[in-house]
Protein backbone atom coordinates (compact mmCIF):
# COMPACT_ATOMS: atom_id res chain seq x y z
CA UNK A 1 0.00 0.00 0.00
CA UNK A 2 1.58 3.23 -1.23
CA UNK A 3 1.69 6.07 1.52
CA UNK A 4 0.23 9.52 0.73
CA UNK A 5 3.16 12.36 0.13
CA UNK A 6 3.23 13.98 3.33
CA UNK A 7 3.79 10.34 5.03
CA UNK A 8 6.63 9.24 2.54
CA UNK A 9 9.11 12.04 4.21
CA UNK A 10 10.61 12.52 7.45
CA UNK A 11 9.69 15.64 8.64
CA UNK A 12 12.57 16.18 11.04
CA UNK A 13 15.36 15.38 8.37
CA UNK A 14 13.00 16.33 5.06
CA UNK A 15 14.19 12.69 4.03
CA UNK A 16 12.35 9.83 1.99
CA UNK A 17 11.18 7.21 4.92
CA UNK A 18 12.08 4.06 4.97
CA UNK A 19 9.80 1.03 4.94
CA UNK A 20 10.42 -0.97 8.51
CA UNK A 21 8.51 -4.10 7.75
CA UNK A 22 4.86 -5.68 6.54
CA UNK A 23 1.94 -6.58 8.68
CA UNK A 24 0.90 -10.12 6.78
CA UNK A 25 -2.30 -11.53 7.54
CA UNK A 26 -3.24 -15.49 5.73
CA UNK A 27 -6.52 -16.51 6.06
CA UNK A 28 -7.96 -20.33 5.30
CA UNK A 29 -10.54 -20.34 2.02
CA UNK A 30 -12.33 -22.38 -0.05
CA UNK A 31 -12.92 -23.06 -3.44
CA UNK A 32 -15.94 -25.48 -3.67
CA UNK A 33 -15.52 -28.27 -6.20
CA UNK A 34 -16.30 -27.58 -9.22
CA UNK A 35 -18.45 -30.29 -11.66
CA UNK A 36 -18.21 -30.15 -15.18
CA UNK A 37 -18.88 -32.54 -18.63
CA UNK A 38 -16.05 -32.89 -20.83
CA UNK A 39 -17.54 -33.94 -24.46
CA UNK A 40 -15.03 -35.32 -27.00
CA UNK A 41 -16.27 -35.07 -30.30
CA UNK A 42 -14.41 -37.26 -32.99
CA UNK A 43 -15.04 -37.79 -36.77
CA UNK A 44 -16.58 -41.10 -37.76
CA UNK A 45 -15.47 -43.80 -40.21
CA UNK A 46 -13.17 -46.87 -40.82
CA UNK A 47 -9.72 -44.88 -40.45
CA UNK A 48 -10.78 -43.46 -36.54
CA UNK A 49 -12.09 -46.91 -35.51
CA UNK A 50 -8.89 -48.17 -35.08
CA UNK A 51 -7.50 -45.12 -33.14
CA UNK A 52 -10.76 -45.24 -31.20
CA UNK A 53 -9.98 -48.84 -30.03
CA UNK A 54 -6.46 -47.60 -28.93
CA UNK A 55 -7.23 -44.28 -27.57
CA UNK A 56 -10.13 -46.19 -25.43
CA UNK A 57 -9.42 -48.18 -22.15
CA UNK A 58 -12.30 -49.48 -19.13
CA UNK A 59 -13.65 -46.99 -18.79
CA UNK A 60 -16.40 -46.32 -15.81
CA UNK A 61 -20.11 -46.06 -17.23
CA UNK A 62 -22.77 -43.61 -15.13
CA UNK A 63 -25.64 -45.76 -14.85
CA UNK A 64 -27.07 -47.89 -17.76
CA UNK A 65 -26.40 -44.66 -19.92
CA UNK A 66 -23.75 -44.43 -22.54
CA UNK A 67 -22.28 -41.79 -20.27
CA UNK A 68 -18.73 -42.40 -19.37
CA UNK A 69 -17.37 -40.69 -15.88
CA UNK A 70 -14.04 -39.51 -15.44
CA UNK A 71 -11.19 -41.26 -13.56
CA UNK A 72 -11.20 -37.84 -11.48
CA UNK A 73 -14.57 -38.38 -10.28
CA UNK A 74 -14.24 -42.06 -9.35
CA UNK A 75 -11.11 -41.27 -7.07
CA UNK A 76 -13.15 -38.48 -5.49
CA UNK A 77 -16.10 -41.10 -4.31
CA UNK A 78 -13.52 -43.76 -3.54
CA UNK A 79 -11.61 -41.20 -1.10
CA UNK A 80 -14.73 -39.44 0.00
CA UNK A 81 -16.35 -43.06 1.24
CA UNK A 82 -12.73 -44.48 2.75
CA UNK A 83 -11.20 -41.33 3.91
CA UNK A 84 -13.84 -38.92 4.60
CA UNK A 85 -16.10 -42.45 6.24
CA UNK A 86 -19.05 -40.32 3.61
CA UNK A 87 -21.60 -43.32 2.86
CA UNK A 88 -22.30 -43.30 -0.14
CA UNK A 89 -25.72 -42.10 -0.18
CA UNK A 90 -24.70 -38.67 1.40
CA UNK A 91 -22.89 -38.34 -1.78
CA UNK A 92 -25.27 -38.78 -3.89
CA UNK A 93 -27.22 -36.13 -1.93
CA UNK A 94 -24.64 -33.91 -2.22
CA UNK A 95 -23.91 -34.43 -6.09
CA UNK A 96 -27.42 -34.07 -6.54
CA UNK A 97 -27.48 -30.44 -4.37
CA UNK A 98 -24.33 -28.95 -5.56
CA UNK A 99 -24.28 -30.08 -9.21
CA UNK A 100 -27.93 -31.30 -9.98
CA UNK A 101 -27.07 -34.36 -11.02
CA UNK A 102 -28.84 -37.54 -10.07
CA UNK A 103 -26.66 -40.58 -9.70
CA UNK A 104 -27.70 -43.21 -7.78
CA UNK A 105 -26.07 -45.06 -4.81
CA UNK A 106 -26.42 -48.43 -6.92
CA UNK A 107 -24.13 -46.81 -9.77
CA UNK A 108 -21.51 -44.90 -7.16
CA UNK A 109 -21.44 -48.44 -5.44
CA UNK A 110 -20.78 -50.10 -9.20
CA UNK A 111 -17.77 -47.40 -9.56
CA UNK A 112 -16.32 -48.35 -6.00
CA UNK A 113 -16.38 -52.35 -6.88
CA UNK A 114 -14.66 -51.94 -10.50
CA UNK A 115 -11.81 -49.52 -8.94
CA UNK A 116 -11.13 -52.33 -6.02
CA UNK A 117 -11.39 -55.01 -8.84
CA UNK A 118 -7.99 -53.13 -10.80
Amino acid sequence: MACVPEQCTCKAVCQPTAVIGYDVSEHLDLEPAKYFVVVTKRKSGPASIARKAAWLRPRFRHGSSKRLVADGMVIHTVVAKYSDHLPLYRQSAILEREAGVEISRATMDGWVMRWASY
